[in-house]
């Protein structure tokens, strides 16, 4: 299902994920809700999509993210790196890691996403039980590789 999330940015979502409802939204996220979120109630898989206030200019992505990295390593609770890779063949820089973490029912597999869109963070946030991982990991690149970008973006890549 193709979704805009904010003017100009729109996304392809996995057919299983669907608006979450405000329940849903603060058991995730408690008081810090995000205004887009996604959820598969199936898997308890959640998605969420923020464009930040925080100015970040494209040459920033990848200090920025590293970051990000140190940040999560100290608060997520196990937190294990996976993976960290930039994509940038558009000339728009596209961070992501993923990371083992604790929750107190399950362990979860996480991916972080972030990228410059209008000058400011843009980050995308996923969680799915660790074992659900191997098998999200594609829809979710699949729904990242869908992300649209308007043409008055910096880095509008013509898609």
């Amino acid at each position: 299902m193709k979704t805009t999330v904010y003017d100009g940015l729109s996304i392809e979502l996995a057919d299983v994920l669907r608006p979450a409802d405000e329940e849903e939204k603060r058991r995730y996220f408690g008081a810090s809700m995000p205004e887009h979120v996604f959820f598969s109630p199936e898997d308890q898989a959640v998605l969420a999509i923020v464009h930040g206030d925080a100015a970040l200019d494209n040459s920033q992505v990848v200090e920025r993210l590293a970051g990000y990295q140190q940040l999560y390593s100290r608060m997520a609770p196990g937190f294990q790196m996976g993976e960290m890779r930039v994509n940038d063949k558009t000339g728009r820089n596209v961070a992501i890691f993923s990371y083992r973490s604790n929750a107190p029912t399950r362990d979860l597999f996480n991916i972080f996403v972030l990228a410059a869109y209008q000058k400011r963070e843009l980050v995308l946030s996923f969680s799915c039980d660790l074992n659900d991982g191997l098998r999200w990991m594609p829809l979710f690149l699949k729904m990242l590789d869908s992300l649209q970008f308007s043409e008055g973006d910096e880095y509008y890549d013509g898609v």
